[in-house]
């Protein structure tokens, strides 16, 4: 009688233990972007449409609202890693998914050269984050491989953080924005997608180890390519974009020293621009064959679970990009130090 009470109370608890929540978030298997993967930007940048070449490139950059699933299931068909690109600190009214009402109550300053594209206001974060969550999951749906969410920097842009304080007198801007990436990167990879961080470099130091990887403007014309070692001696991919030609020893050499993937183009560098019809110059060396899927396992560099084909394509898509490119605001100021982590 004795044995069975003691082997029923052990089911008993092994049936408790094995119901209890975890401690430590299971995310679903989503893609690497080490360092020496290279990429095609076919998003943003340029001024009136602009040109890139996916030949060879393991990423592929599209924005959310110009590829339908089909097209970016044919570039993964190609072998290509294809990460989409959308705002989660401006709005951007024309998204398919913006409806004014739900959308004005969080604006705040515009984004100096885009009259009808606002920065959003971060206390109002529970809003936000209802706003986000459908676009996250239209990019899941999509088949985006990885996203690339920008205006990531309000406490750098005085048209976000001035009427910011002046609305809320007090609030720690830089605070807010450190939460809500943090909210972004769990919701990004519990849906089994990468995320990178785009430009927002004095908060590199609170979450290099949450970003999968990271995308840059300008790092070499502002001398800031070597804060991006924290992403770097982690194997995580840089990609850098110089709006100037300059020369190799200007951009390539600089940031190849660092282990940044650099594109570089005939542009303006004070409007954070290329001209229009110009075309990216890689200062990286196209692969062949593409590399295969590697994913991650249990939060850490895992064996190989799948693996595309690796034909390329013979052609960048005809379709390009013709929307007005949606950057960083050119008013950020080179940083001058290495931020010192918080907290």
């Amino acid at each position: 009688m004795l044995s069975h009470r003691l082997f029923t109370v052990c089911i008993a608890i092994v049936m408790v233990l094995t119901t209890l929540p975890s401690t430590a978030t299971n995310y679903p298997p989503r893609v690497l972007v080490p360092k020496h993967f290279t990429y095609a930007n076919l998003a943003w940048g340029f001024n009136s449409g602009g040109k890139d070449t996916t030949t060879g490139q393991a990423i592929v950059l599209v924005d959310l609202d110009e590829y339908t699933a089909n097209q970016i299931a044919n570039l993964k068909s190609q072998g290509h890693i294809v990460q989409c690109y959308f705002s989660v600190g401006t709005a951007e009214p024309w998204r398919s998914d913006y409806v004014r009402s739900q959308w004005i109550g969080l604006a705040l300053g515009n984004l100096p050269q885009f009259s009808d594209e606002y920065w959003l206001d971060l206390v109002q974060i529970d809003k936000i984050k209802t706003l986000m969550i459908p676009r996250f999951n239209r990019a899941k749906q999509l088949g985006c491989d990885a996203i690339e969410p920008d205006n990531t920097d309000c406490y750098a842009n005085g048209e976000c953080k001035n009427p910011l304080l002046k609305k809320h007198p007090g609030v720690n801007v830089k605070q807010l924005q450190i939460d809500y990436c943090k909210w972004q990167v769990d919701t990004a990879h519990r849906l089994g997608m990468s995320i990178s961080l785009k430009n927002s470099l004095d908060i590199i130091p609170d979450l290099v180890d949450l970003y999968d990887f990271a995308v840059n403007e300008q790092c070499v014309q502002y001398n800031e390519c070597n804060v991006y070692t924290a992403f770097v001696s982690r194997n995580k991919a840089v990609f850098n974009h110089e709006y100037a030609l300059g020369s190799g020893t200007t951009y390539c050499d600089k940031s190849e020293a660092v282990g940044i993937q650099t594109k570089r183009c005939a542009g303006s560098p004070s409007a954070g621009l290329c001209n229009a019809g110009s075309t990216w110059l890689n200062c990286f060396d196209p692969l062949s064959p593409l590399p295969a899927r590697n994913f991650t396992v249990g939060g850490t560099f895992g064996p190989t679970t799948f693996r595309p084909t690796t034909t390329k394509p013979t052609k960048s898509p005809t379709r390009q990009p013709t929307r007005r490119p949606t950057t960083r605001s050119p008013t950020r100021r080179p940083r001058t130090a290495y931020p010192t982590r918080s907290g």
